[in-house]
């Protein structure tokens, strides 16, 4: 649940302030009264995403409802935010709604019963616990819609995946002396060992470091042979 909570809340603020979630247009109020309260355009656009994908998150799947029923609720738990600027005043409404948040999700945690064999609940009440694990799951996947599935994204991770699986296939395939001596040193002639050498060896470039290579060993880049490849 810790987890669940760090990725509802902190991930949630971090997408936030670099302007990806906007979260302004999602947990808007209308003013101090319930009644006056709305699901934003936004939030619908959001909704109808999260409905046929994600429902199944839950033991058993919430009504459209109950989700806008509870995504109100949560936007009356959080001071209504405006677009992030990066000022002080911003940065203090981000952090407070973040810890307005968390309060939400583990205030009523308890541990029913014995403590080692006991059950952990998120609420006395089940209703209550079940919307909280509800508004945890709405909270989680704002950075699926808005961050992995966002189609930009998606080139780039189509793209970081070919240079990936090209350095492989150029290292696994290729002569022994395109690896740095440090490296070479661990082959020692069977396939699983250059299998595993090559493996490691390209999970441990950052990315800068992946993208120069690649560059290099596709022709894409001349170099030099003062180069220096990451040992």
């Amino acid at each position: 649940w810790s987890d669940d909570v760090t990725f509802a809340c902190h991930d949630v603020e971090d997408f936030y302030r670099a302007g990806l979630i906007p979260l302004d247009r999602l947990l808007f109020r209308q003013g101090p009264l319930p009644e006056n309260d709305y699901v934003t355009e936004e939030a619908h656009r959001y909704l109808d995403w999260y409905m046929p994908k994600r429902e199944h998150e839950l033991p058993k799947p919430a009504s459209r409802d109950e989700v806008e029923v509870a995504w109100l609720d949560l936007a009356r738990r959080v001071d209504s935010p405006f677009p992030y600027r990066g000022d002080r005043s911003s940065k203090a409404q981000a952090k407070g709604n973040t810890s307005k948040l968390i309060g939400r999700f583990i205030d009523n945690v308890r541990i029913s019963g014995r403590r080692r064999e006991g059950e952990f609940v998120l609420a006395e009440d089940a209703d209550e616990a079940r919307t909280i694990q509800l508004q945890n799951t709405l909270l989680k996947n704002l950075v699926f819609f808005y961050v992995i599935d966002e189609p930009n994204l998606a080139l780039l991770q189509a793209g970081q995946a070919r240079i990936v699986r090209e350095l492989f296939d150029a290292f696994y395939a290729g002569p022994e002396s395109l690896f740095p001596l440090g490296w070479r040193e661990r082959l020692d002639g069977t396939a699983t060992t250059r299998l595993c050498v090559t493996r490691d060896y390209v999970a441990s470039l950052t990315e800068a470091d992946a993208f120069a290579l690649y560059r290099l060993v596709t022709g894409l880049e001349a170099g030099s042979v003062l180069n220096h490849m990451k040992e």
